[in-house]
């Protein structure tokens, strides 16, 4: 009886273990791109500003990865019950960020998972500056 209840309570213990661990999710371009189609989505570049001026996504909001000051700003502005789609050039910043989000409350993250670069070689159109 004794080691029936250790089984369960080791069983229970496991299975609430990952009741609250979250993680953000890699998305192919085309998953992302649906994503994006939406109306109540959140869409952030974390590049730096000169790599935004060079191309982006439409409608992305700045919030620059390599400036914690200025990424903390800008992300303290978005709705955490929303989702946020975030990019960099690679995915690689963009990861390091999704990360930081659902470790600070963010419900639903969503990485491009080749970046910025994987979304141009895919056909996709970007954003310039001189565009606007």
């Amino acid at each position: 009886m004794y080691n029936k209840l250790i089984v369960l309570f080791v069983l229970v213990l496991i299975a609430c273990s990952g009741v609250n661990a979250q993680s953000y999710e890699n998305l192919t371009v085309t998953k992302f791109e649906k994503g994006i189609s939406g109306k109540r989505h959140q869409l952030v570049d974390v590049r730096t500003p000169k790599e935004y001026a060079l191309g982006h996504l439409e409608a992305a909001s700045l919030a620059d990865w390599k400036d914690s000051t200025v990424f903390v700003a800008q992300i303290g502005v978005l709705d955490k019950s929303r989702p946020v789609y975030i990019y960099c050039r690679s995915g690689n910043r963009s990861s390091k960020a999704a990360s930081w989000l659902i470790e600070h409350g963010f419900k639903k993250v969503y990485n491009l998972q080749d970046g910025i670069i994987g979304w141009e070689q895919s056909g996709r159109k970007i954003v310039k500056a001189d565009d606007k």
